[in-house]
């Protein structure tokens, strides 16, 4: 362990107040040392990993800035409230590490933010993308072959988050690099849909049961769906270049207000779908089905009030909002291919009927009134 010195003795167990004194910066510097092994661990992983290990370094590092000059003070003073070293040194761990993570809560979002500005996911680039769980070996085994694919389809869903996640920044920014990237890595997703598709036909199909032939279809249905999506996200990204990035637009702050809880609710709903298809959750499921009318009713909400922002304004502006209006559209087609996977669970468990009787009463409630 790191010893602090001072000018006479460094005091041991015994040496009553020095000895809180004596590790508190060590204490510190092992505080960071810990955070900045985290990071080098983290950089062979994903992005996400760094993200995480990076900014909880960054916490720490905060937090020993803020407390280092202040060391020798609580040195002399902690004693005063704790006789026993050992206690007051470890108190001070405590009340430190809780003032510290209160402190950086409010600041969670924001770190969050630079993390992923600077350590953005990015799919491989060089090369073609190839399948990393479709083992020919398990085609033997129909439930071993069927959970290899459902892997691979949940990496589809991975990369088409991470076009949504890139969307999200062209509505802010006109960044002609992310556009391009995001189109390219659409040619990903078609990649690993043909090799899913092509190990799924490879599984003898007499050899499953029911229940193997249903997660068969399910599988299939998923990897059409996230193909579709990743064209539609590629066709969203191509009308942004063409739109805005070209011509040097930007949305309003309402419009880009409405386009942002549009765009959080697709992300949520593409991994509350991937959920249900990875679990098969009845709960989960029938809370898809609701998000996705809850998502049209906002898509026809916000498409009204665009359209009656629209009186008086200049041809520049009707310009971006032809975009605007596409964008909502295909972000509503985009939902209907995430919410998808709550069909067949709730088919399966008897309840597809009465969700739908359920939602024609509502329908015709709304009309009513």
């Amino acid at each position: 362990m790191i010893r602090k010195f001072r000018g006479d003795n460094y005091y041991d167990a015994g040496g009553g107040r020095d000895l809180a004194e004596g590790r508190l910066v060590p204490g510190r510097c092992a505080n960071l040392g810990s955070g900045l092994l985290a990071l080098l661990n983290a950089f062979p992983q994903n992005a996400a990993a760094r993200r995480l290990s990076a900014g909880s370094f960054a916490f720490k590092l905060a937090g020993a800035i803020v407390i280092l000059p202040f060391a020798s003070l609580l040195a002399r003073g902690l004693p005063v409230l704790i006789t026993n070293p050992r206690e007051a040194v470890v108190g001070f761990h405590v009340i430190y590490n809780l003032v510290r993570c209160c402190a950086c809560l409010a600041l969670v979002d924001r770190v969050a933010a630079i993390s992923r500005r600077l350590l953005p996911d990015r799919a491989v680039t060089t090369g073609e993308l190839r399948p990393l769980y479709l083992d020919p070996a398990g085609l033997v085994t129909p439930s071993l072959a069927l959970a290899s694919a459902s892997r691979e389809v949940l990496r589809i869903g991975d990369i088409v988050r991470v076009m949504l996640d890139n969307v999200s920044d062209l509505l802010r920014r006109n960044d002609l690099t992310v556009a391009r990237e995001t189109m390219r890595m659409d040619d990903d997703v078609d990649q690993l849909y043909a090799e899913v598709k092509s190990y799924l036909t490879l599984i003898s199909r007499e050899q499953l049961d029911e229940a193997e032939s249903r997660r068969w279809t399910d599988i299939i249905s998923l990897t059409i769906n996230l193909e579709h999506a990743g064209d539609i996200i590629e066709r969203i990204v191509s009308d942004i270049e063409e739109k805005k990035i070209s011509q040097r637009l930007a949305f309003s702050e309402q419009g880009l207000g409405e386009l942002d809880d549009l765009h959080a609710r697709l992300v949520s709903n593409l991994r509350l779908g991937l959920s249900v298809f990875l679990n098969n959750d009845l709960r989960c499921a029938e809370q898809l089905l609701a998000e996705k009318e809850r998502f049209r009713d906002l898509e026809r909400a916000y498409s009204h009030k665009h359209l009656d922002r629209l009186a008086g304004h200049s041809m520049r502006t009707m310009e971006i909002s032809a975009l605007h209006l596409d964008l909502i559209g295909n972000m509503k087609r985009l939902n209907s291919l995430f919410c998808s996977t709550a069909y067949p669970v709730l088919d399966a468990a008897g309840a597809l009927h009465d969700t739908r009787l359920r939602r024609r009463s509502l329908d015709t409630l709304h009309v009513k009134e």
